[in-house]
């Protein structure tokens, strides 16, 4: 991968050209979030409009007390917009 672009906040990958797909495997909720949280944070401070689809192990509500409490500027960044999380089976079923 070419190293110029983007902080993607994930250590051992660097920057990355905009547009650069990654694809996360992991075995644990721990091992999701390593990688995860990081990757929201330097997407929010790189002034991105960031979404997250939350899923049955980790609904919503744990998804903002997780987040209020690694990312500054959390309520900030759900008031600007600049922050969506929504339930994932809602999100891909809606007709929109």
């Amino acid at each position: 991968m070419h190293n110029t672009g983007i902080r993607s906040g994930i250590d051992f990958i660097g920057t990355c050209a905009w547009g650069t797909h990654l694809c996360l495997l992991y075995r644990t909720k721990q091992e999701f979030l390593e990688i995860s949280v990081p990757f929201l944070k330097a997407g929010l401070e790189n002034n991105e409009l960031c979404i997250w689809l939350t899923g049955r192990d980790l609904p919503a509500r744990d998804v903002k007390r997780l987040l209020k409490n690694l990312i500054p500027q959390f309520d900030s960044f759900l008031q600007t917009g600049n922050l969506e999380i929504h339930d994932g089976r809602t999100w891909c079923s809606q007709d929109n």
